[in-house]
């Protein structure tokens, strides 16, 4: 992730503005720019999130970059980068000696 789109998600504290969930297996997440005038235009940072027949789950980025250049109507036929998924992290709470689920 460049500099500059790090930025931007601390500046307009972006979350997804559409999610597309294809089915249990498969979801995209869209967070557009507060410049982005629709779905056609490519102000989007497109996210994918797919778990495999093993249960293994991953996560990606259009081309394996997290930059606001992407169009959402594109979702469907563009190459995503995929990486491991830590969905199991527990916060640590500084007032408890143990930590649960």
């Amino acid at each position: 992730m460049g500099e500059q789109d790090i930025n931007k998600i601390a500046e307009y504290q972006l979350r997804p503005n559409i999610i597309d969930r294809v089915s249990k297996d498969l979801i995209y997440f869209g967070f557009p720019l507060p410049t982005c005038t629709g779905e056609d235009d490519p102000k989007w940072l497109i996210q994918v999130y797919h778990r495999d027949s093993n249960g293994i789950e991953r996560t990606g980025f259009v081309n394996g970059r997290r930059n606001f250049n992407s169009a959402w109507s594109d979702r469907y036929s563009l190459t995503y980068k995929m990486g491991a998924v830590f969905t199991d992290i527990i916060p640590i709470n500084p007032n408890s000696s143990s930590q649960t689920k």
